[in-house]
């Protein structure tokens, strides 16, 4: 098996060991449950390093986004279980270029994010939004965007390993304000900054 496949697997079963121990369940309005899964980054650090090395346009967007002096602060995956279409949305309420936001399937399926503005902050139509049908994306996480429209494509398979992983600059003062936004709070060590 090749590093990739390596790493695919591994963030598996470390993801599988989590949901054990540590899955947090929200429920939403529509009778419908989120379950989400944490994993500690320095952990998880190489297998995503891995990863994001193996899609160098992937790499130099992140950078674009967020900057050179970035690392990795969350990597989680939620498993949707009824109708979880979000509504649009912002991660953080800072403005673009904070956080970059790479996420994807470790079984190879589409993502369906939903994107309701472009990477400019332009609308698109909220009746078609973009819809992001491949594996892996990276994205500006303050972009209006909405969880899998998946509902729009009757009969596939839901995924149950989309990873989410965050970078963003640790030294820049909004960071806690924004990991607090977003879902998480800032640790007291993180891996290293992602080499570019």
């Amino acid at each position: 098996m090749d590093t990739i496949g390596v790493a695919k697997n591994r963030l598996i079963e470390m993801l599988q060991e989590n949901r054990k121990k540590t899955a947090c369940i929200s429920r939403l309005g529509n009778g419908s449950q989120r379950r989400g899964v944490k994993l500690d980054p320095n952990r998880a650090w190489q297998f995503v390093e891995t990863l994001v090395n193996s899609y160098p346009d992937m790499k130099k967007r992140i950078q674009e986004i967020a900057g050179n002096n970035i690392t990795l602060v969350t990597c989680e995956t939620v498993v949707c279980y009824g109708n979880c279409d979000q509504k649009p949305h912002r991660d953080h309420t800072y403005g673009f270029g904070r956080v970059a936001g790479f996420v994807i399937d470790l079984d190879d399926r589409p993502l369906y994010t939903q994107f309701f503005e472009d990477q400019h902050g332009e609308r698109l139509s909220a009746e078609e939004p973009r819809i992001a049908m491949d594996s892996v994306l990276v994205y500006d996480t303050y972009t209006l965007h909405a969880g899998s429209g998946a509902r729009r494509f009757p009969g596939i398979k839901k995924s149950k390993h989309r990873l989410f992983c965050e970078f963003t600059d640790t030294s820049s003062p909004e960071c806690p304000s924004i990991l607090l936004q977003s879902g998480s709070r800032m640790r007291k060590r993180y891996p290293p900054p992602l080499g570019f």
